[in-house]
C-alpha cells in the first residue's frame, strides 16, 4: 500500500501501486479523478506539481440532477404527504450530499407544502371536517 493524495480535496489515502495513474473514485470528496504518483506534491486543487495534465471528471450533475427531480416531484406530490414526505427527504439528503442548492429549495419547498397539508389535515381531522 502507498499514500496518494486527491488532486481536488487534497485528501491523502491508502492505495495500491496497481491503482497509479488510473481513474478511481476519491473515498473522500466522490470525484473521479487520475490516481497521481505519491512522490508528487499538490500546490493547488486540480493541478500537480510539475504537470497539468490530470484527468478530473466532474460527476456532480448527473447526481444532483436526482435532487432536482425529486424536488419537482416533491412541490407536485405534496398534497398526499405519504408520498411527499419520502420524496422531499431524499431528494434534500441527495442535494445537501452535493451542496446542490436548487435541488435544497426545491426539496425545502416540497417538504415545507407537505408539512402544511399534514397540520391542515390533521386539524381538519379533529374537528371532524375533514370528509
Amino acid at each position: 500500500m502507498q499514500k496518494s493524495q486527491c488532486p481536488l480535496c487534497q485528501e491523502t489515502f491508502e492505495i495500491e501501486a496497481e491503482w497509479i495513474g488510473q481513474q478511481a473514485q476519491c473515498p473522500f470528496c466522490q470525484q473521479v479523478i487520475t490516481i497521481p504518483p505519491p512522490s508528487q506534491l499538490i500546490t493547488h486543487p486540480g493541478t500537480i506539481s510539475g504537470t497539468t495534465n490530470i484527468t478530473i471528471e466532474e460527476n456532480r450533475p448527473q447526481k444532483s440532477t436526482a435532487s432536482f427531480v425529486l424536488g419537482i416531484i416533491g412541490c407536485i406530490v405534496w398534497l398526499i404527504p405519504l408520498i411527499g414526505f419520502p420524496v422531499t427527504i431524499v431528494g434534500l439528503i441527495l442535494g445537501i450530499r452535493r451542496k446542490y442548492t436548487v435541488g435544497i429549495t426545491l426539496n425545502v419547498i416540497g417538504l415545507s407544502l407537505t408539512l402544511v397539508n399534514s397540520a391542515v389535515g390533521a386539524v381538519l381531522g379533529a374537528q371532524g371536517k375533514l370528509f
